[in-house]
């Protein structure tokens, strides 16, 4: 390798640094609250600044979500898959999991500022 060669090299490396700072960290401001719908009727606004455990009423059952530390999670919901329940914490404005068998849907109102996935060249 040359030194040119070399140069190119650090400053590609550079570069690529710059671009994943720039482009991939996670924006947008810090969730506030949550809100949770029973069949498209908004039924609570959970606080994320206060920990805490809430339940509420579907055609199915119960379903259980948990607040702590800013985030929320469905932590109990009847329904055989529980997929909502292994969907984990949500901490970012815009994330949603659902409950379907018993309609109930836990979100986070907003978007990202960046509202990036992913950039291919």
């Amino acid at each position: 390798m040359t030194r040119v060669d070399i140069a190119i090299l650090v400053l590609a490396m550079a570069g690529t640094a710059t671009l994943y700072m720039a482009l991939w960290q996670p924006g947008g401001s810090a969730a506030r609250y949550a809100t949770v719908r029973v069949e498209d009727e908004t039924v609570l606004r959970i606080d994320l600044r206060r920990d805490g455990v809430h339940a509420v009423e579907g055609p199915l059952g119960t379903t259980r979500i948990q607040v702590s530390e800013g985030r929320v999670r469905v932590t109990d919901s009847p329904g055989r898959r529980r997929i909502c329940v292994r969907d984990g914490w949500l901490d970012r404005p815009g994330a949603a999991t659902v409950c379907l068998p018993n309609r109930v849907v836990v979100a986070i109102p907003g978007t990202t500022e960046t509202e990036l996935d992913g950039i291919t060249w």
